[in-house]
């Protein structure tokens, strides 16, 4: 789900694993999930993080996966209520497409890492770059209204660049 998101963005985020200020909580296996990024990004120069978020940068965008089960329309429609509700596009803009710099793009992640995103957010396990920002508006989102605003997010169709 990169292919599409902001280079800016994508740069910050290498970055910030290379220095150790993004971490992240343990996989299924009880290991952090950007700690192998972290062991390797030694080997990639910053011209080449550079270039590899700009490829990505210029790929398009995948088109969402369809949820199991199918989301109803109310459901979506629920998840765009809470969206708003909770301020989420003052940064990540409408249906998460036009962040202000250095916010990431939202709108068509998948829904797994939304809703793991914004719960390290919350608890204040992911707390690098922007997410100091967003840990006021995180900590009103309890798991039901995470999974219903990852559930609206996550069928956002990103349009071609």
């Amino acid at each position: 789900n990169l292919a599409g998101q902001d280079a800016k963005y994508m740069i910050a985020q290498m970055e910030d694993i290379a220095s150790g200020a993004r971490v992240s909580g343990n996989d299924a296996r009880g290991y952090p999930r950007t700690q192998g990024m972290k062991d390797i990004m030694h080997l990639v120069t910053k011209e080449e993080r550079a270039a590899i978020a700009t490829w990505l940068a210029s790929l398009p965008a995948p088109a969402p996966k369809a949820a199991e089960p199918p989301l109803t329309p109310e459901r979506i429609a629920e998840g765009k209520a809470a969206y708003t509700k909770g301020a989420c596009q003052t940064c990540h803009g409408v249906d998460g497409l036009k962040p202000l710099p250095t916010y990431p793009i939202t709108g068509g992640m998948k829904k797994d890492y939304l809703v793991l995103q914004m719960k390290e957010m919350r608890e204040g396990v992911r707390a690098n770059g922007k997410s100091k920002a967003m840990l006021p508006f995180a900590k009103k989102l309890d798991d039901a209204g995470i999974d219903l605003i990852a559930d609206y997010l996550s069928q956002v169709v990103r349009p071609a660049k």
